[in-house]
């Protein structure tokens, strides 16, 4: 079933099978740098909340995927999951926006392609669309 969903599963089973013991850097190393960021002390409210730890990655890209989803899962519990629950563009754009401008503190010598998850060529064919982005957006085109 994996193989048909996304091909590249079968080269990374292994690491996905192994389990979060193995992921390198350890979630509790990226996640420390992230309370040290935000000056987070103490436990978080009571509720459970998941965070997607990219296993299928390759390590040297996984350390800024990882921090930025705990600074996803730290946005949301801080603003009460007002701010990320309500399936807006805006919403999601200002926790995205967050979450990378955090990972900037974290990694500053990332380009912002990379921190985009994006490559170089399709940050620029977005920079070349932004104005037609920005019109459908305020006539509600897609």
């Amino acid at each position: 079933m994996l193989d048909e969903v996304w091909p590249r599963y079968a080269g990374v089973l292994d690491r996905l099978e192994s389990g979060v013991e193995v992921l390198s850097p350890a979630p509790e190393t990226v996640i420390g740098r992230v309370a040290e960021l935000l000056d987070l002390r103490g436990a978080l409210p009571d509720g459970t909340l998941v965070v997607a730890l990219p296993a299928e990655m390759a390590p040297e890209r996984r350390e800024l995927a990882m921090a930025h989803e705990f600074l996803d899962a730290y946005h949301h519990v801080l603003s009460e999951g007002v701010l990320v629950d309500d399936g807006s563009v805006g919403a999601l754009v200002l926790s995205e926006g967050v979450a990378m401008y955090a990972t900037r503190a974290l990694f500053p010598d990332v380009s912002d392609a990379r921190h985009l998850g994006g490559e170089q060529g399709w940050v620029e064919a977005c920079h070349g669309r932004i104005d037609q982005v920005l019109t459908d957006a305020m006539t509600g085109e897609s």
